[in-house]
């Protein structure tokens, strides 16, 4: 797989933008 980790990961939040906003709002309550 020749893609950039950045492409990988807009893929994947295409796919399960679910799972993709709950991990963004973890890990932003975790920098507070």
């Amino acid at each position: 797989d020749s893609k950039t980790p950045i492409l990988a990961l807009k893929e994947w939040q295409k796919k399960r933008p679910e799972l993709f906003v709950k991990r963004v709002y973890e890990q932003a309550g975790l920098d507070n």
